[in-house]
């Protein structure tokens, strides 16, 4: 037995076995404990803050699940990246899983984590196409206040201000409109935003 999976887990967490592998369970629960001298020392010793388990988690999304989003900034600050893709999850990185939940913390976090804005996932959407499309009019003013690509044309071609207008997010519409979206874009249909909004 080797050092790390000596040491005893006093109190595992009940979605440890998300992680397939004793140190990484190890290092969650110590995380999820607050036993932050512990954690850090595994860091210190190795653990692989990126890696990504077979069943798709890695520990900043296992994190992001919790809503722990102390224990989330503190993965951040000792390295975990938040443009980490999973295959297991369509290439969605920590960023772009972040827009699909209401608190805006995390995404906050990985974009002062310099997370990219405009990374596409696996099916060529981005987390502001992501975020228009699930009415994250919050995620939406982060991600343009930071950069983020209003004309990326991303699965079959939509634009975030198509997802926005398909869905009727007025509000997002307003938003990605005043910086510039481009209403007369075509998707892979031959359809414009303009026309979506017209409709």
């Amino acid at each position: 037995m080797n050092e790390l999976q000596s040491q005893p887990v006093q109190e595992e967490h009940p979605l440890s076995p998300f992680f397939s592998d004793e140190p990484s369970r190890l290092f969650a629960s110590l995380v999820w404990q607050r036993q932050t001298e512990q954690a850090q020392d595994l860091v210190q010793r190795g653990i692989p803050l990126n890696k990504v388990d077979p069943s798709g988690f890695c520990f900043l999304t296992f994190f992001m699940h919790l809503r722990d989003i102390e224990s989330f900034q503190r993965l951040l600050d000792w390295g975990a990246s938040p443009d980490l893709t999973s295959v297991e999850m369509a290439g969605m990185t920590p960023l772009m899983l972040s827009v699909g939940i209401p608190e805006p913390e995390f995404l906050e976090a990985c974009i002062a984590a310099r997370g990219d804005v405009n990374r596409l996932n696996e099916d060529g959407d981005s987390a502001l196409i992501l975020a228009a499309a699930g009415g994250n009019e919050t995620a939406v003013r982060l991600l343009l206040a930071h950069g983020a690509n209003v004309n990326q044309q991303g699965a079959m071609k939509t634009t975030a201000l198509h997802e926005a207008a398909k869905e009727g997010y007025r509000s997002i519409v307003d938003l990605l409109q005043a910086a510039g979206a481009n209403a007369d874009l075509k998707d892979e249909y031959d359809e414009t935003a303009r026309q979506l909004l017209a409709a």
